[in-house]
């Protein structure tokens, strides 16, 4: 968006094997893998192995704790680095995308910095820690000029303009921002209505940094649709995008595929959209074979808004994996808690069945315990899951406890879905929680919502322990669509591949994923014969 308007741009994108390099010390990385070994053995539940199990865990909390410290000073460095460019460059202004947690954190830290040693260049952020929390980033930090929250490309230009000098922050849509007499402002809400107005995305290595060389997987992802019209009770995507349908029309979606193959020679993406339509996947997946383009790529799907027909049209065109929410095993949950209108239990075991049998992977996510869960719903989810993925290579069923979200209609009326909301501050506190990736999730901070009464460490413990229930039938957990790409293109088989990213992530085996991004990128780039192979993928 910016370059047309005449600016100059670098994106500085640091989830790359680079980061992981910095933040995780060889010797501390030695110690988690020879932990995780350790731990991986402690199979059988007796006095000896709890002993064992609890003095692993002390070690983890240490480890912990350093890290904590270490990768504190490495941002210190970074932002040192950050200005360094920014006086090369003579920047005018910085954005952020901003994420929770250690992300957030990070992030107002170098803010903080470059506002006091370089206080002539404005900071700007946006992302998904401003669609949650929202006003409540400016009032614990003061690193920012201004917040975009929802579309950002219109924003982002006339935000470099008012740099120029040319307009000002209140004439700005779509901006949260701290005016010295009114206090924190919101201006006018203002989409993009057609989405094909919006200019070509640039994956340039001049531009895009991280592009170059293998450091980063190259999976593109790719904006063909935003906004929703399912209203699901659980999730923010209306809040951040419209309740209604924005898509790019076939034409601009080949248009973009076109140019990802034939600038830049990558030929694998994931569809961003909270919920594609399934006409436009079945339009441009025809104009794919028609143009006889070489692509893999993956989706959101929803049960009610598929048409299975399309299946073998979708696999043949390109598409290895779907993601669906499964959510629930039990039909009163998903319309009364939930609001998946349309949604059936035998609709999704339908849907999702005749996705696996067209050779497609699909990923089946669930929250549990759900909101009004029970012995009997619990075993019917349990009856689903294995009946659906009778397969164990078909796919995946990532899990997680129900999350309450600002924007959400399980935060705006929480009693009624049987939530308790514990905190006064619910958006203040989503900002500085820390996921503990080395522990348990009953060993992270407790979040500040009961469920039907259950405090965090006894609904954590359930999730945990379905999961572990999961895993003794067979069904692999955590493997999202766009990771199955991945997974294929290593070819390496579910359960497989998800224990070597685990590992890999947890104690920082750069060189492993180093390794695993070159076999990637090379099956995104040049291998073809690959592609086929994953094209042709049954179940």
């Amino acid at each position: 968006a910016l370059i047309p308007d005449g600016h100059e741009v670098v994106i500085l994108d640091f989830a790359n094997v680079e980061i992981i390099k910095r933040l995780m010390p060889q010797e501390t990385g030695a110690a988690l893998r020879t932990i995780y070994t350790q731990a991986k053995n402690l199979k059988e539940s007796s006095f000896l192995n709890n002993m064992k199990k609890m003095v692993l865990l002390y070690k983890l909390k240490q480890i912990d704790k350093f890290l904590t410290r270490y990768q504190a000073k490495q941002v210190l460095i970074i932002a040192k680095e950050i200005m360094d460019l920014f006086r090369k460059k003579k920047a005018d202004f910085v954005g952020f995308k901003l994420w929770m947690g250690e992300g957030f954190l990070g992030t107002v830290k170098i803010g903080e910095i470059i506002r006091k040693k370089m206080p002539e260049v404005k900071i700007f952020g946006g992302g998904p820690a401003v669609d949650t929390a929202e006003e409540a980033i400016l009032e614990v930090s003061s690193s920012f000029d201004a917040l975009v929250y929802a579309d950002g490309e219109r924003a982002i230009v006339e935000l470099a303009q008012y740099c120029d000098g040319k307009t000002k922050i209140p004439e700005i849509g779509n901006l949260i921002y701290r005016d010295s007499q009114k206090g924190i402002v919101r201006t006018e809400e203002k989409m993009i209505e057609n989405l094909d107005d919006l200019p070509l995305p640039v994956y340039d290595e001049e531009v895009y940094l991280a592009m170059k060389g293998n450091i980063k997987n190259k999976i593109i992802v790719f904006d063909e649709s935003r906004g929703c019209p399912n209203r699901c009770f659980f999730c923010p995507h209306v809040h951040k995008s419209g309740g209604k349908w924005r898509v790019k029309s076939p034409e601009r979606i080949l248009k973009e595929i076109v140019r990802l193959v034939e600038r830049y020679n990558l030929h694998a993406f994931r569809y961003a959209g909270s919920c594609t339509p399934s006409e436009t996947m079945k339009t441009v997946a025809e104009m794919i074979l028609d143009k006889k383009l070489d692509v893999l790529y993956s989706s959101y799907g929803h049960v009610d808004r598929t048409d299975a027909a399309h299946f073998d049209l979708l696999k043949e065109s390109g598409l290895h994996a779907l993601f669906y929410g499964i959510e629930s095993g039990d039909d009163k949950i998903l319309i009364e808690k939930m609001n998946k209108q349309g949604v059936t239990v035998q609709k999704t075991k339908d849907v999702l069945k005749a996705a696996i049998r067209a050779g497609i992977f699909c990923t089946g996510s669930i929250m549990f315990p759900a909101p009004g869960e029970t012995d009997e719903s619990r075993e019917k989810l349990m009856n689903l899951l294995k009946e659906i993925y009778s397969n164990p290579e078909s796919g995946s069923t990532p899990l997680q406890f129900p999350g309450v979200f600002p924007g959400t209609t399980w935060y705006q009326t929480p009693e009624h879905f049987g939530f308790k909301i514990t905190c006064k501050n619910p958006k203040r506190f989503a900002l500085y929680y820390k996921i503990k990736p080395f522990l348990p999730p009953r060993f992270w901070q407790p979040l500040p919502y009961t469920i039907d009464g259950k405090k965090y460490k006894q609904f954590a413990k359930e999730t945990e322990d379905f999961a572990k229930e999961l895993e003794a039938a067979g069904i692999v957990t955590g493997v999202t669509d766009e990771l199955a790409l991945s997974m294929r293109l290593l070819n390496r088989g579910v359960r497989e591949f998800r224990d070597r990213s685990r590992f890999q992530l947890l104690t920082g085996d750069w060189q492993g994923l180093e390794k695993d991004l070159e076999t990637i990128n090379r099956g995104l780039t040049v291998d073809a014969d690959m592609r086929q192979r994953v094209r042709e993928v049954k179940f």
